[in-house]
């Protein structure tokens, strides 16, 4: 008999490709072994597989064959902290932020190097 918590996670991918089916009009499914088979040490059974054949393990949703790069993980979690995942997002974005003004101020410099060479 399965365990309570793969019963909610089944259930809930299920739930979830229903929903992906329904918003997009293309069939979503959920991946039958759903259990990490090509995530953590498993990771090498990549390379003796075909693009196909990846996309169908990887995440526990297939998508439709046109969409390449779509993976889905499905968390159930009773209480989940937001604003936990906004504070990553906006530390990210503040980096690239810095990453583009550092490589801004950068750049006239790299163009006069450049027009030095020309003349």
């Amino acid at each position: 008999m399965p365990s309570p918590q793969k019963v909610k996670g089944k259930s809930f991918e299920n739930a979830k490709a229903k929903f992906l089916t329904e918003i997009f009009g293309e069939k979503f499914i959920r991946v039958p072994t759903s259990g990490a088979f090509l995530g953590g040490q498993n990771y090498d059974r990549r390379h003796s597989m075909t693009q196909g054949q990846v996309m169908a393990f990887k995440g526990d949703i297939i998508p439709p064959d046109n969409w390449l790069y779509f993976n889905c993980e499905c968390k159930f979690y009773k209480d989940f902290k937001f604003h936990l995942l906004l504070n990553v997002y906006l530390f990210q974005l503040f980096h690239l932020v810095c990453l583009l003004s550092i490589y801004e101020a950068i750049q006239p410099a790299n163009d006069l190097k450049d027009q030095d060479k020309e003349i």
